[in-house]
């Protein structure tokens, strides 16, 4: 994690931002990348901060959910928790298979 946020790069693509330190709940945006022929179009948003309770302890962290569609995955939905200073700390997939996800 940089002080930018948490960005994810699939291999020979440009790095996307799937966590931008600093936005506000409610902020959106996208992320397109190439897996093959398959085409993926990640949609993130952000929501509130929340203490997470993980085995790792307990941590202040921030929602962004993402709905992905592409890859044969219609509506793929994930929620992701983001800790200041450490980066994900809790991760939810729900519904679809995701061969090739985020992170």
């Amino acid at each position: 994690m940089s002080a930018k946020g948490v960005w994810f790069r699939q291999d020979g693509s440009d790095p996307v931002p799937v966590f931008k330190a600093g936005e506000k709940a409610g902020a959106t945006w996208e992320a397109v990348w190439n897996e093959g022929r398959a085409e993926w179009k990640t949609t993130y948003t952000v929501g509130d901060e929340e203490e997470v309770e993980v085995p790792a302890g307990k941590f202040q962290a921030v929602r962004v959910s993402r709905v992905i569609d592409g890859g044969g995955l219609k509506q793929q939905r994930a929620t992701d928790w983001y800790a200041p200073g450490v980066g994900r700390v809790k991760s939810v997939n729900v519904g679809g298979r995701l061969s090739s996800p985020p992170s």
